[in-house]
């Protein structure tokens, strides 16, 4: 049949992909990304439980376990998404033309009835504009060509985190670690919560092309 045809090239497809992302993991991680990067293909979600659902078809155990074994993966200690995160942007320098733009910015996740999720801050909700429970994101993407996106970081962040010293110093090691991978690019693009002349001066240090918009009251 053409969707059992279908089917099986997918799944070749993502185990070549899952294999070239992960090939600096160890095994068991590598068969968790493929998992967990097929279970979000197909349920459309992040979240490990709706993924679980979605691949409950294609094996043989029940919900309760795969999900269990899921979660089990997810918290070992030979998990790093660090190696994937080096396999993916090296697949991405490829497709990176050197006068890309790349946005960066602040943005959050907010759970405003969670009660013991770890790291629960106030933050500011990008929204609703009011506070809220819930954590930071940074964002950092290239824009290219005829609205060509690229994600290329995803941090969330509590300020409640060991070692945290600001907002402005994780975006630094961000950005710094995406130089030292990917090069200069282009013109680099944030908005004005980055209005800070000691930011100014890391970028100029970095010998950066960017653009910041500033504050009204400068």
């Amino acid at each position: 049949m053409p969707h059992a045809r279908l089917s099986k090239a997918i799944l070749s497809q993502v185990g070549q992909f899952v294999q070239t992302l992960g090939e600096a993991c160890p095994k068991p991680s590598r068969k968790f990304l493929r998992s967990m990067t097929l279970g979000m293909a197909i349920s459309g979600s992040v979240l490990l439980s709706e993924a679980a659902r979605k691949l409950k078809p294609l094996k043989s155990i029940t919900f309760h376990a795969l999900h269990k074994g899921l979660c089990r993966n997810l918290k070992s200690k030979q998990w790093s998404a660090l190696p994937v995160q080096e396999g993916y942007l090296k697949q991405v320098s490829r497709h990176l033309p050197d006068n890309a733009f790349v946005a960066v910015d602040l943005g959050d996740i907010t759970k405003p009835r969670a009660r013991k999720m770890p790291g629960l801050r106030t933050v500011r909700d990008g929204s609703t504009k009011t506070l809220k429970k819930g954590w930071w994101l940074i964002e950092i993407e290239a824009v290219f060509g005829k609205g060509k996106h690229l994600p290329l970081w995803l941090e969330l962040f509590s300020v409640s985190r060991r070692g945290y010293k600001s907002q402005r110093m994780l975006v630094q090691q961000a950005i710094t670690y995406l130089v030292d991978r990917l090069g200069k690019l282009g013109l680099w693009l944030f908005d004005r919560g980055f209005d800070n002349w000691e930011f100014f001066a890391f970028l100029e240090g970095l010998e950066l092309k960017f653009l910041i918009r500033v504050n009204s009251n400068r």
